[in-house]
């Protein structure tokens, strides 16, 4: 056997064990590849809908204030007209009493209450938003042990 046909058998041997190596690669780029797009698409789902959470508790507490202030007019013209028009008006024709209003500013506020504390309950931590943006910036710089340990955390 020559020199030159004993180099061409161990490249050729080479060549057969780098290959299925190579096909592996590719696929776990591949792979890769996929799981950053499906990253990418979770987050922008995720973008709004954190938004809107952050913006909640604020349009309830406007929402609050605004009933208050219509409380606080709807009792002050009640009081005008119950006082321009004086005693001689009977209890009948006065329309609901002040304990009408009350309790209905009481069910108002208990429901406002209620969707606050349901919008509260809801938020959730914001620290996977966070390692999960950490984790899409740095995934290239990851090496390759690192990156099969976090892809296993994740499909857990």
């Amino acid at each position: 056997m020559s020199a030159t046909s004993a180099q061409q058998a161990a490249l050729h041997i080479l060549l057969e064990d780098v290959e299925p190596l190579l096909q592996r690669a590719e696929e776990a780029a591949s792979n890769v590849q996929a799981s950053r797009e499906a990253l990418a698409a979770d987050l922008a789902a995720l973008t709004p809908l954190v938004q809107r959470s952050v913006e909640a508790p604020s349009a309830l507490l406007e929402a609050a204030r605004r009933l208050d202030s219509a409380a606080a007019r709807i009792e002050a013209a009640l009081q005008a007209r119950g006082d321009a028009q004086g005693p001689a008006r009977t209890p009948a024709l006065r329309g609901p009493s002040p304990r009408w209003h009350a309790a209905a500013l009481l069910c108002a506020m208990a429901a406002l209450s209620g969707a606050a504390a349901t919008v509260a309950l809801g938020w959730e931590d914001p620290a996977p938003a966070r390692l999960g943006r950490a984790l899409q910036r740095n995934w290239a710089s990851l090496d390759a042990p690192t990156r099969a340990r976090v892809d296993e955390a994740l499909r857990r």
